[in-house]
């Protein structure tokens, strides 16, 4: 072991990215940035058609063995991508991170520092910034601290969405075995942090360590909603295939999903298909006290919708 590993055990923070000329290279100085002094960053190009790839291939040059280009030669999803940078990942942590997002200062150093005072820990979060790309006005704060309460495999099957991925810093010894399924290619990261969990404890360091960018390409962003939903559904199909002891926190996941199929058929006004994802929720989970109001909702939403379509009809008509 090289002096000042125990103190200071190489991390790789795995950078994926396709396609974002205009924020891979703010994303690489952010990670330079950090105060940690073991660091690699692996860029996963996923054959990006814009300047990207020369972009990451000028860092390289002028950080040799800190910046580490993985060009794919064909694009073959984020998926895969997340895989190509995890195979070439040298650390004993590493963090993933799309190309998109910024690291604020400390975030290497208070994460290893939590694993260093917590040898059992598999997992390690923070709290978020998310914010707007185009006026870089702050949306929300995610709490990681939530996250983790009630257990951490469950909570993380259980809730409505996970924390952005590039939050998390993982012990890759503990979780060797672990790849990107891509039968999910859209929320991958979903299980791969829920079984990282399984693994061993979960930690949270106070204080927002990471800005997550908002625009239009996210890959949860609307447009890509029911590719989100149905890879959510995957997840938990093999989630109850590989742990069965998980069953119920996976029926609670299924009803969340249709919830929101039920909400944005609801907000659409089409009350027939909101009430069937209604009763699709709360078989799978009968205390889902959401779908029972959605499901009520949809009578009392298409009576009135009857009524206003009458007075619009009858009011053309004088």
């Amino acid at each position: 072991m090289k002096e000042g590993a125990a103190s200071h055990p190489l991390v790789s923070v795995v950078v994926i990215t396709y396609n974002q000329e205009q924020f891979i290279g703010a994303c690489i100085d952010s990670i330079l940035s950090q105060d940690y002094p073991a660091f690699e960053i692996v860029v996963a190009d996923d054959c990006s058609t814009d300047r990207t790839t020369d972009i990451v291939r000028d860092y390289a040059i002028r950080y040799p063995g800190k910046v580490i280009p993985v060009i794919a030669q064909k694009n073959g999803g984020i998926t895969q991508n997340c895989n190509n940078g995890l195979a070439c990942c040298k650390g004993r942590y590493f963090c993933l991170t799309g190309g998109d997002d910024i690291f604020l200062p400390g975030k290497l150093t208070a994460q290893v520092n939590w694993f260093l005072q917590n040898p059992d820990g598999a997992i390690c979060t923070t709290d978020i910034d998310v914010f707007d790309s185009d006026t870089n006005k702050t949306i929300l704060i995610y709490k990681s601290k939530e996250f983790i309460q009630g257990g951490p495999a469950r909570k993380i099957i259980t809730q409505k969405n996970q924390p952005p991925s590039s939050n998390f810093m993982i012990d890759r010894v503990k979780c060797a075995d672990l790849v990107f399924d891509p039968r999910t290619p859209v929320v991958s990261d979903w299980l791969f942090y829920t079984e990282a969990a399984m693994r061993g404890k979960i930690g949270y360091v106070h204080g927002i360590y990471l800005r997550y960018r908002r625009h239009i390409n996210n890959t949860t962003a609307p447009g890509a909603g029911k590719s989100y939903l149905d890879d959510r559904l995957i997840y938990t199909d093999i989630l109850v295939a590989r742990y069965p002891q998980y069953y119920g926190a996976a029926k609670i996941q299924r009803a969340n999903i249709y919830f929101e199929v039920a909400k944005r058929a609801f907000f659409i006004r089409q009350f027939a298909s909101a009430r069937h994802w209604a009763k699709a929720g709360i078989r799978e989970y009968f205390f889902d006290f959401r779908n029972w109001a959605l499901f009520f909702a949809t009578f009392a939403g298409n009576t009135t919708h009857r009524i206003s379509n009458a007075y619009k009809k009858r009011k053309r008509s004088t």
